[in-house]
């Protein structure tokens, strides 16, 4: 910084790529982050899947339940 409390060129130009530099952390973390919570909603599409089979099947077997009841 000069005696006049202005910035020069080159401190100017430092502080623009550590600004970058550090985007460019921010955006890798947000990446992994999110391709985190992509697998994460692919295990829980897949839970969901199997409970709905579960579902099925316990529906069919209250069916057979009723009939021997009735």
């Amino acid at each position: 910084m000069t005696a006049e409390g202005k910035i020069t060129m080159g401190e100017f130009k430092m502080v623009v790529e550590r600004f970058e530099e550090n985007q460019k952390k921010i955006i890798e973390v947000m990446n992994h982050r999110f391709d985190n919570v992509q697998k994460d909603i692919g295990v829980l599409k897949q839970d969901v899947g199997v409970l709905k089979q579960d579902v099925g099947v316990l529906k069919q077997d209250v069916g057979v339940l009723k009939q021997d009841v009735g």
